[in-house]
């Protein structure tokens, strides 16, 4: 359904295709107007193809009421009133040639009409308008402002934020997240079936915006998107009489409303709302003044609660200021800044009065009950002078009122007052930095800061969804400073902060942990920080996915963002929606690796199962290796670029690696090779496989200690196999050849793909979690542990087991939206047979001891005639018999040193009791069978193990005694 020319008249909606109407009043004349829009180069048909849109070019159209180009364009292409230098980001903002609002809540296309009726404006129904999401079906829709024709206005993107700084003041029912200076709107696209309704209204009269009076302050690149947070409680009754009694703008619309000569528009009556729905009362107060409406179809009473609602969600209180640029014209009050501030006045004559009618003790009771209820409200100097005139009226000691009202200010309401005000206050009356550490920790919590202490006794607030570790840190001194004006240095702000320590660790809710994810077991709930809200973060549950306030939830989880995410809004998809953005996965990042189609389902399944780490012990480091320019790399990038939203492979020292881990899910070390992978660097990646802790010793002291526990994936790429035993086996190695499986996406642009895609693949991701929850919890990675054990025994990576059994889970999810033909279960199975194989072999290509071996073999065919002699004089111990080498483990242990010491080689073996342990280990490791009558057998080699009559072992290695591994095979 497509509409244009749509009317409200008092009474009802008119839709008029062909003539012009009259409009609430206002005649719309046949006049035209230009307007210039950035306009994508593409048409597209649904809201995930708009996702991906990225070029943009400027037309100038002529609106006018009968539109049909206007009406195209609103519902195939994206558009925006910025403009940029080219994309359209931020970064590349131009100017604007008028401004758009987005209404999803709190505002009806015929208030938008009344509101916006002097100017010209275009106003179109959006994708969602009047659909039922939430079970709500409401307005929605966009309103197009422009400014008169000319050249481009406000061409800074500083300027642009002030702009919408200022409209999202005067417009708060508008969506805030569509105020950004790279900020585009998406087409009504038709996929929902929803009615498209187009109004073009011509007065002749441009809009503009003045933005002089907008503060140039710190937080002038978010405050127009800056989430509002409503702590849930309303102020008392009494602020509200105050408000009734003295609010000049509340008295004139209680007394203007039901006058017929006055035209009181939506957005007084909103402003209205936001300042009187704070208190208790305030609901039945709005009620009582909006129902007298003389437009009897202007009030409607559910309504007016949906926008109470919104109204306290969304934003504070309406100033003065706004409300005389909405068009009120009585005069704005010096104090205070807003209607609801009313709240705070004292009648101090009626105080006075009240205290002079008692004595002796209920004098004193009230001064008490004053000072908590009265005193905190009145500014510095009026309280200053407050006290002297109570002093010299009441007969009684400055000092002593002064250390009454001290003592009453932590019994205060300390709920929206100005923190640097009261702190100063209570330094006139002689504080102590002790009693001001109080203040500001009882002002923190009253006004809806969070204050958590961990095990360590380190402290964190959390101040509007920003976490602050409390501490010798810069972000925890700036936001100190921005809410009190004190600074950390000197005598008594050590003090202070000393104060503040103690009140949040005897007070602070108590953390075990903090980092970017929280895993409950029992209850197979996951809680992760992604960065997708600022305040809250994921819930991730068998049911389902699902935002909860970050640390003040149910569960009481506080969680820090893991540093390296970027941001991303996580959308509801539907189960087509699932699908696709896992097939998105699959075509921007796992075909895009190059290496055989098994080994990109084990990468793509690895990568994901970072939300799931908890629930396995050992995290097997990836290895991606191949000859130089193989895609090892670019591989990396794209699982970054996945996870994180941007490339952070690196070089880094260990401690640097150490701190990435602890709170970063997965951590990229581009280029390790043999010769850089030190003992600190491979303690690392062992580390992170196994969980273990890390303990040293504190810089400064001998005897206190830190534990460093990474909590990450690690992944790793170069030319040559690690190769160290300890790694072999917590291990997943792929291979890496662009000439023998090219990616079908080598450009650079699918780096842009999978950013515009990013959204609803981790979306998707999430969702996947949930499904594999289930699974868990129903014992299905139980069963592919066991899976395992029984039909591939002693695989080469069988400590992986469990990270495998996981992986598996996850397949089980992937294939049947990648590749439904598939068995999950013979793709497992190569998983396996191929890393069995490429772990031996490594194994075998870095064991010390098989080259130990072979190095005899060789000396003794190159003198066959004197073997015994040389061996003799190069100190060899053992005895070679044709291919068999013969010694005991001191035997062997001399022997091996003294090839070492022939060839310029580093002999690692202290003893011949850790070289015994050693070839224990090799045997079991290299062994393609199990062991008969005491002989294992190897691919290169059989091993003899018999005792001599002195009990001692006798080793016999016979290198014509090897066989190959029949299960040696997969998908390589």
């Amino acid at each position: 359904m497509v509409t244009k020319n749509m009317n409200y008249t008092e009474d009802h909606l008119v839709f008029n295709q062909t003539e012009s109407a009259s409009m609430n009043g206002a005649h719309i004349n046949n006049i035209t107007f230009e307007i210039t829009l950035s306009v994508s180069t593409q048409e597209v048909t649904t809201k995930e193809e708009a996702k991906k849109v990225i070029d943009f070019t400027q037309h100038t159209f002529v609106a006018s009421p009968d539109s049909d180009e206007l009406a195209g364009l609103f519902q195939t292409r994206l558009y925006s009133t910025n403009t940029w230098a080219s994309g359209c980001t931020n970064d590349a903002y131009a100017g604007m040639t008028g401004v758009t609002l987005d209404f999803d809540h709190g505002f009806t296309i015929g208030e938008a009409q009344d509101a916006f009726q002097d100017f010209n404006y275009i106003l179109h129904t959006s994708r969602t308008h009047q659909f039922a999401e939430d079970g709500i079906a409401e307005d929605r829709f966009r309103l197009i402002l422009p400014f008169a024709q000319g050249s481009l206005a406000f061409t800074s993107g500083d300027e642009a934020r002030k702009v919408y700084k200022k409209l999202m003041e005067l417009y708060p029912q508008a969506d805030k997240a569509c105020s950004n200076p790279g900020r585009k709107f998406f087409p009504s696209t038709r996929e929902l079936n929803t009615p498209f309704l187009l109004d073009v209204h011509v007065t002749g009269k441009y809009y503009s915006v003045d933005i002089s009076n907008v503060p140039d302050d710190d937080d002038a690149r978010s405050s127009a998107t800056k989430p509002y947070k409503w702590d849930g409680k309303l102020r008392p009754k009494s602020g509200l009489l105050k408000v009734l009694a003295h609010c000049p703008f509340v008295k004139w619309m209680s007394d203007h409303i039901s006058d017929p000569n006055v035209r009181i528009r939506e957005p007084l009556k909103y402003a209205l709302i936001t300042n009187l729905a704070r208190f208790q009362g305030g609901r039945e107060a709005i009620h009582d003044i909006l129902k007298r409406d003389w437009r009897k179809n202007k009030y409607n009473e559910g309504v007016v609660d949906s926008k109470i609602t919104n109204a306290l969600q969304n934003g504070g209180p309406q100033r003065y200021a706004t409300i005389r640029d909405l068009g009120w014209e009585g005069e704005v009050p010096d104090w205070p800044a807003s209607p609801a501030g009313w709240a705070c006045y004292v009648d101090l004559d009626g105080v006075l009065g009240k205290l002079k009618s008692v004595k002796g003790k209920e004098r004193m009771d009230a001064l008490r009950v004053h000072f908590i209820e009265d005193f905190h409200l009145l500014a510095y100097q009026r309280a200053a002078d407050w006290l002297t005139k109570l002093s010299q009226d009441l007969q009684l000691g400055k000092e002593l009122l002064e250390r009454m009202a001290c003592d009453a200010i932590s019994d205060a309401d300390l709920e929206g007052r100005d923190l640097k005000d009261v702190l100063k206050g209570a330094a006139g009356l002689g504080a102590s930095p002790e009693d001001r550490g109080r203040i500001i920790y009882r002002w923190f919590i009253s006004n809806g800061g969070l204050v958590y202490r961990d095990r360590d006794h380190r402290g964190y607030w959390i101040w509007e969804g920003t976490v602050y570790e409390l501490g010798n840190n810069q972000p925890f001194h700036t936001f100190v400073w921005r809410i009190t004006g004190l600074t950390h240095e000197g005598i008594e702000s050590r003090k202070i902060w000393a104060a503040l320590k103690a009140e949040t660790d005897t007070q602070g809710t108590y953390l075990n942990s903090f980092s970017w994810i929280h895993t409950d077991g029992n209850r197979n709930t996951i809680h992760v920080h992604l960065n997708s809200e600022v305040d809250r973060i994921l819930r991730i549950d068998p049911l389902g996915a699902t935002f909860v306030e970050n640390g003040s939830n149910a569960d009481s989880i506080l969680l820090a963002p893991a540093p390296k995410m970027s941001p991303v809004a996580l959308v509801q998809l539907n189960s087509t929606g699932y699908q696709n953005a896992l097939l998105e996965y699959d075509n921007l990042v796992l075909r895009n690796l190059a290496t055989t189609r098994n080994n990109q389902l084990l990468v793509g399944c690895w990568a994901m199962t970072y939300p799931l780490m908890d629930y396995v012990k050992t995290l097997p480091h990836l290895r991606f290796d191949g000859v130089s320019s193989s895609g090892k790399t670019r591989g990396m990038e794209l699982i970054s670029q996945f996870i994180y939203g941007d490339n952070h492979l690196k070089k880094a020292t260990e401690a640097a690696n150490y701190t990435d881990g602890a709170r970063n899910p997965l951590v990229l070390l581009d280029n390790v090779e043999v010769a850089n992978f030190n003992q600190g660097l491979g303690d690392f990646v062992l580390t992170a496989a196994t969980g273990i802790t890390k303990e040293k010793r504190v810089i400064g002291t001998d005897h206190d200690t830190v534990l460093e526990k990474v909590h990450c994936l690690v992944a790793t790429n170069g030319i040559e196999n690690l190769g160290k035993t300890e790694h072999i086996n917590r291990t997943l190695a792929i291979k890496f050849d662009r000439w023998q499986h090219p990616s079908p996406y080598w450009s650079e642009r699918v780096y842009t793909r999978i950013a515009a895609a990013r959204p609803q693949m981790v979306s998707a991701h999430m969702s996947l979690v949930s499904r594999v929850l289930a699974k868990i919890a129903s014992g299905r990675l139980e069963w592919w542990q066991d899976y395992l054990e029984v039909n591939h025994p002693g695989h080469a990576k069988d400590r992986s087991n469990s990270f495998i059994s996981l992986m598996a889970l996850i397949l089980e999810e992937l294939l049947p939206a990648l590749e439904p033909a598939c068995q999950v279960e013979v793709i497992v199975s190569d998983w396996v047979k191929v890393q069995n194989q490429q772990g031996k072999e490594v194994a075998i290509e870095s064991n010390q001891i098989v080259g130990y071996l072979e190095a005899i073999l060789e000396d003794a065919s190159a003198s066959p005639l004197v073997v015994d002699e040389t061996f003799r004089n190069w100190g060899y111990e053992v005895k070679v018999i044709g291919r068999k080498v013969i010694g005991t483990a001191s035997q062997l242990h001399h022997t091996f040193g003294a090839v070492a010491r022939r060839k310029g080689l580093k002999y690692e073996y202290k003893d011949a009791r850790q070289l015994a342990m050693r070839i224990a280990d090799t045997a079991k490791t290299l062994a393609v069978g199990e062991a008969t009558d005491g002989v294992v057998v190897t691919r290169n080699f059989s091993l003899k193990t018999e005792k001599d009559r002195t009990k001692t072992t006798i080793y016999t290695f016979d290198f014509d005694g090897g066989r190959p591994d029949d299960s040696d095979a997969g998908d390589e």
